[in-house]
């Protein structure tokens, strides 16, 4: 279940129910609803409500089982609703079945009796839906609504129902319900509502003890009448009412303050504002926080305020309706105005200078004067002056101003002098490559540049450019560049002439070196030798032959025996001498007796390309991979047999990992390992390893809850086992049975089981199993009458300390604060009372929580009523 809170203070404007009446007979029933606003600051300033797809249904399930007609009605989408005013009332009725007492229809919003009155079948006005959202608080459907209202779709049955307002987010705002259906209620009335009407008389209609419940005027069943349809209910009601009804239910134009000609003060208290209103209904009342004098009359709009000081104020204006409106602003103290610039400056005759100022404090722009030249931009920061004098002083005037603080002003005095030529020392003639500098300050104190870059690779005339304001003429200089002379020599030498020597520069190989030597002008000259070293010339020859190919004939030599020979010849190419040799090897012929043992599983077994099968001796005539001569190859080979070995094993799951040889088995399977035996030939082992798994016990549930007058039903298992053994405790000591199946014993509590599953001689774990008897039966009581004659007086909950020790009992209001909870497990020593705070509360409907805590049973929710 699910319990809604009601906040009052969110709501704002927002419909009400005033009265609801079933009718003295038949269907005859109808419902008048007020505007109000439930904010804490009401005026005759307060808006109008849009209630186009607000939802009038009766219960949908969400207060109570019973009553619930499928189906709902809403107010339609036409303009006529999006703005009704404050104070209307809006009485809607069965029209199939009309109540005699009902007012002639009223559908007119500007008549100025705040006073409507129509049937819910207006096809205009309202709309029906066949669907309802079901028992939940905040949802109903978006589709299938078609014009016109059906009252049969929230009709309210005698023996209880609700009467309820839904917002356009599907929330429920208001509702009133009696009877049976006594859930989730703004007003809720115990007993039935045959012939009843239910009025609001009072100041809050959300506060129980402020309704009535009357006589519908049927003569039969009740004395008087105690219908009001679209009229005040009681004095009370009428003063209630009286509250939003002004202007006619016509909401007043809101006002809007204006704040226009806002200046600062500087320094001092000069600041000043204009307040003006627009809207609203005049005469307006001005006023301003911290409090200031508004002179001459603060009700004649609009109004000056001067002399203000630096600070944060708030202006507000309120008109005949109690409108008002409020704005904050700032008076700030700006500071005197400053202005800084560079003086006695220098520039040319006939040339420009750059002046700047920077200002500070309030000071915005700038201005430039000068009756001694012209500016390029007079109210820049940065400006470019022309003087129209020469050999003199120009004078200039820079001006700055504040809007709340004046003007301040600098005098600028500017040198005008007639350009001079710079004076250089002519730089001597360089040699290609040389190093040297212009200086960049002439003799004569001008400093400049000069231009292009230095080039030592080529005469170059330069031209000298005087920095900016540097009043003088350029200047000029040529510097002469001598040029350095480059020549290459060739040489070609013996590598027996080495080490070679020319011009001092020394040779030990083949390569290129430069020299430096001075030329006819004085300056360097490079040289570079390029020498070329023809080598002297040598080859060496090796050659293997077999001791039947002597003698061996080389270059005309005769060779008996391995060894080297060497000779020199005159090369044609180069003219050095170059030198051969040969190294002669004679291999001789080759023999080998090899003797081999092998185990069986090496068979066939390979050597010297040839396949053995058996074992034996075998000579074979070959030739030598590496010598290519003839040898003899004897091999005498020998062959040992092995042995195989098979072992089967089981083992419960529990005893994994199973260690075997070294090898870790984690299931079921074979391994086969092979081990060298005593002979050197390897014998191989297979180990096949069945693991049992261990048996688990298998139930529908491990938790059997019974009433203590249950006969509880056997416990059995679905699987077979070799052997199950039943214990009474955890430590599994104390066996209490052997078979397949148990009963448990009926005592009133919880009792543990514990079971043990052993199949294939293996035991799986034990298997908890919980079996609780209650005491069923619990009654919880639906309403207590605490009115001291010690009957019924408090809500007694029998034995729910001794049937739930851990019971926590907890009590809301219909806003969701909660007005009681008793302490875990002691509610019998301390049940609740029908107070708050030591004051007894009235007669309502409250919701209750009971949290059992017993780790099993659901919390139990629902509604206790105080009755006096």
């Amino acid at each position: 279940m699910t319990f809604t809170l009601l906040s009052l203070s969110a709501l704002s404007q927002t419909l009400s129910i005033n009265e609801f009446s079933n009718g003295p007979s038949g269907t005859q029933e109808y419902v008048e609803l007020l505007v109000i606003d439930t904010s804490t600051n009401n005026s005759n300033c307060s808006s109008c409500i849009d209630i186009r797809g607000w939802i009038i249904d009766d219960n949908n399930g969400f207060h109570g089982a019973g009553g619930v007609a499928s189906g709902c009605n809403r107010f339609s989408n036409d303009i006529f609703w999006s703005c009704i005013p404050l104070g209307t009332s809006i009485t809607i009725y069965n029209g199939t079945d009309p109540n005699v007492d009902l007012p002639v229809n009223d559908l007119d919003i500007n008549d100025g009796n705040c006073n409507l009155v129509m049937p819910i079948e207006n096809n205009t006005f309202f709309e029906s839906n066949p669907n309802t959202p079901g028992a939940i608080v905040c949802d109903y459907p978006n589709i299938d609504w078609a014009p016109g209202g059906i009252w049969s779709r929230m009709g309210m049955r005698n023996g209880g129902d609700c009467i309820r307002l839904v917002d356009l987010s599907g929330c429920e705002v208001f509702s009133l319900s009696y009877g049976d259906i006594n859930l989730n209620s703004t007003i809720y009335f115990p007993g039935s509502g045959t012939d009843d009407v239910f009025y609001f008389s009072g100041t809050n209609p959300y506060n129980q003890a402020d309704w009535l419940q009357g006589c519908a005027g049927d003569a039969g069943a009740c004395l008087g009448n105690d219908q009001t349809p679209g009229a005040a209910n009681s004095n009370l009601n009428a003063d209630y009412i009286a509250l939003y009804s002004v202007n006619g239910c016509q909401p007043a134009i809101p006002i809007t303050l204006i704040l226009t000609n806002e200046t600062n003060s500087c320094g001092d208290c000069t600041g000043s504002i204009t307040l003006d209103a627009a809207q609203g209904q005049g005469p307006y009342n001005f006023s301003i926080d911290p409090v200031q004098a508004i002179s001459p009359n603060p009700t004649i709009s609009p109004v000056n305020l001067n002399n203000l000081c630096e600070g944060n104020y708030t202006a507000t204006v309120i008109d005949e309706n109690g409108c008002e409106d409020s704005q904050s602003f700032v008076i700030e103290s700006d500071e005197p105005p400053t202005i800084t610039t560079l003086n006695n400056l220098n520039t040319c005759n006939g040339s420009s200078v750059e002046l700047s100022a920077t200002i500070g404090g309030s000071a915005s722009g700038i201005s430039w004067v000068s009756p001694d030249g012209s500016f390029s931009d007079i109210n820049s920061l940065i400006t470019i002056f022309t003087p129209n004098v020469s050999d003199a002083i120009a004078f200039v005037v820079v001006t700055t101003q504040s809007a709340n603080c004046g003007t301040t002003q600098e005098n600028i005095f500017v040198n005008v002098s007639p350009p001079v030529d710079p004076m250089f020392s002519q730089v001597s003639d360089q040699c290609e490559g040389a190093t040297f500098i212009l200086n960049t300050t002439s003799e004569n104190g001008i400093n400049g540049v000069w231009s292009p870059a230095i080039n030592n690779t080529t005469s170059t005339n330069y031209t000298f450019t005087p920095d900016a304001f540097e009043c003088a003429n350029n200047g000029s200089m040529t510097i002469t560049i001598l040029p350095s002379t480059v020549s290459v020599l060739n040489q070609t030498v013996c590598e027996s002439e080495l080490p070679y020597t020319w011009n001092g520069v020394l040779f030990n190989a083949a390569g290129t070196q430069n020299t430096t030597l001075i030329n006819t002008n004085g300056c360097d000259s490079l040289i570079t030798m390029n020498l070329v070293v023809n080598q002297t010339l040598s080859s060496t020859e090796n050659v293997s032959i077999c001791s039947s190919l002597l003698p061996y004939t080389w270059n005309g030599i005769l060779l008996n025996a391995s060894g080297t020979q060497s000779m020199v010849f005159s090369s044609v190419e180069s003219g050095c001498d170059s030198t051969a040799s040969i190294i002669l090897n004679v291999l001789p012929e080759l023999s080998s007796n090899t003797i081999v043992t092998i185990c069986e599983t090496e068979v066939p077994f390979e050597w010297n390309g040839i396949t053995v099968s058996s074992e034996g001796v075998l000579n074979v005539t070959l030739q030598s991979v590496i010598s290519g001569c003839d040898s003899i190859a004897t091999l005498d080979l020998t062959i040992i047999n092995g042995s195989i070995t098979v072992i089967d094993t089981s083992i419960c799951e529990d005893e994994l990992p199973y260690i075997w040889n070294g090898i870790e088995l984690n299931d079921s399977g074979s391994e086969t390992i092979v081990i060298e035996g005593s002979n050197g030939c390897d014998s191989m082992i297979t180990i096949n390893l069945l693991v049992h798994p261990l048996p688990e016990i298998t139930l529908s549930t491990l938790d059997y809850v019974y009433c203590s007058s249950d006969t509880p039903e056997a416990i059995i298992f679905q699987n077979v086992f070799d052997e199950i053994t039943w214990f009474s405790d955890e430590n599994l000591t104390q066996i209490i049975s052997n078979e397949n199946e148990f009963i448990p014993l009926n005592i009133v509590g919880v009792t543990n089981y514990f079971v043990l599953a052993t199949d294939e001689g293996c035991q799986g774990p034990s298997q908890i199993i919980v079996v609780e008897f209650k005491n069923c039966g619990f009654v919880i009581p639906t309403a207590i009458t605490p009115d001291g004659d010690e009957k019924n007086d408090k809500w007694q909950l029998e034995d729910i300390d001794l049937l739930y020790p851990n019971n926590v009992v907890s009590i809301f209001n219909r806003w969701g604060n909660k007005i009681f909870e008793s302490q875990k497990g002691l509610y019998n020593q301390m049940p609740w009372d029908g107070s708050f705070n030591n004051e007894m509360l009235p007669t309502a409907s409250y919701y209750f929580i009971i949290e059992y805590n017993d780790g099993n049973t659901a919390a139990s929710n629902g509604i206790v009523s105080i009755v006096k």
